[in-house]
């Protein structure tokens, strides 16, 4: 089934209430029913026929190509400098520092990983 706004994907992991996906391009793609787990707080909000609401697939916000990801309580996107970022949730994501209960834009990971991949 074609799900609108996720073309040329490599690698997609979804869940109830979200999808992250990675393109062929490097970036990755994420809708969900809150904005939370977008990793772009730009997204725009849709009801639907039933009357729920979810985030129209949007881009995240990440600074270069990523080639890999992972989705859970907290995102993960592994760049093709080496470099982590994270987003959703703080206590999850190693940025404990945050006052913030979700993070709603990645953030970079205080460690860089050359030649590895998430698993």
């Amino acid at each position: 089934m074609l799900v609108e706004g996720f073309e040329y994907i490599v690698k997609a992991e979804g869940s109830a209430g979200a999808i992250v996906a990675l393109n062929e391009d490097g970036s990755i793609v994420s809708s969900s029913s809150t904005l939370d787990s977008l990793g772009n707080p730009n997204a725009k909000k849709t009801t639907i026929s039933n009357g729920k609401i979810y985030y129209s697939p949007v881009i995240v916000s990440l600074p270069k190509q990523a080639v890999d990801f992972t989705k859970g309580y907290a995102n993960f996107a592994l760049l093709e400098d080496g470099s982590v970022w994270s987003w959703r949730s703080h206590e999850w994501s190693a940025q404990k520092e945050s006052k913030e209960i979700f993070i709603k834009s990645p953030k970079k990971s205080r460690r860089s990983i050359k030649g590895c991949q998430i698993k």
